[in-house]
């Protein structure tokens, strides 16, 4: 049930931001009968633009945990702006911190700057 609605959240988005990018994976094969989190990945697309317009083209990349019930990996890549300010350009969480996820995560993160399309 929870999953649904983080599907129907990222519907919203994508429905009320065109040109962002939202994108769910769950795994339904790890437990059969059960649909586990993966990956939520997120980039607005006033964001990718204002990174594309206004701010320097250095990407940082920063990790942290996420507590409470939910638990995870939050992963973020942020810029600086003409103001030296941090700007964030996308984020993403993931059920674990891994060299998969965060390969995974910067993939994407290239792949939907340089294409429209990304698989």
């Amino acid at each position: 049930m929870e999953f649904n609605r983080l599907a129907d959240y990222a519907d919203i988005i994508k429905q009320t931001n065109p040109e962002s990018s939202c994108w769910i994976r769950t795994d339904s094969e790890t437990l059969p009968g059960r649909n586990l989190f993966v990956y939520f990945y997120l980039c607005l697309d006033t964001l990718k633009r204002g990174w594309l317009e206004g701010c320097r083209r250095i990407i940082g990349f920063d990790g942290c945990f996420l507590k409470g019930i939910c638990k995870g990996k939050l992963l973020v890549a942020v810029s600086r702006n003409g103001n030296n300010q941090m700007f964030p350009i996308a984020w993403a969480v993931v059920d674990q911190e891994t060299k998969h996820s965060w390969r995974w995560f910067i993939t994407y993160l290239i792949c939907r700057f340089t294409v429209k399309r990304c698989r």
